[in-house]
């Protein structure tokens, strides 16, 4: 089973979900893989380093498969939020956000389906 996106449209994406382009016989599918790090400052807390949450995406176009790793800085700057992109095919992949966002006291990694992240697909 296959949850639809569409291009230029910004989607949440959870863990375990295969998500396919909506619209197009030769649409792009993308799965959100793994959570490889989560290192992130909680909010609330004093850290000497931002951290970072890197995860992993599995995106596939006809034929070709390809897993990536894209990452997000710990302490985001609100007003300039960080995204990471990924190019594959005549896609671009932006990683915006990874959800939730740890407080003081939680522990990291959360469990992989506690996790969700904001993704915009787009044409290169």
């Amino acid at each position: 089973m296959t949850t639809p996106f569409e291009i230029a449209q910004p989607f949440t994406v959870s863990p375990y979900l295969v998500f396919q382009e909506k619209g197009n016989s030769d649409p792009l599918s993308l799965l959100f893989d793994n959570v490889i790090e989560d290192s992130r400052c909680p909010t609330g807390a004093q850290c000497i380093t931002n951290g970072e949450v890197k995860v992993a995406l599995k995106y596939w176009y006809k034929n070709e498969t390809l897993t990536d790793t894209l990452s997000l800085p710990g302490l985001p700057d609100t007003n300039n939020p960080p995204a990471d992109t990924a190019i594959f095919k005549n896609y671009r992949i932006i990683l915006q956000a990874v959800n939730p966002h740890p407080s003081l006291g939680d522990v990291l990694p959360f469990p992989l389906d506690a996790y969700t992240l904001d993704i915009l697909v787009t044409n290169n």
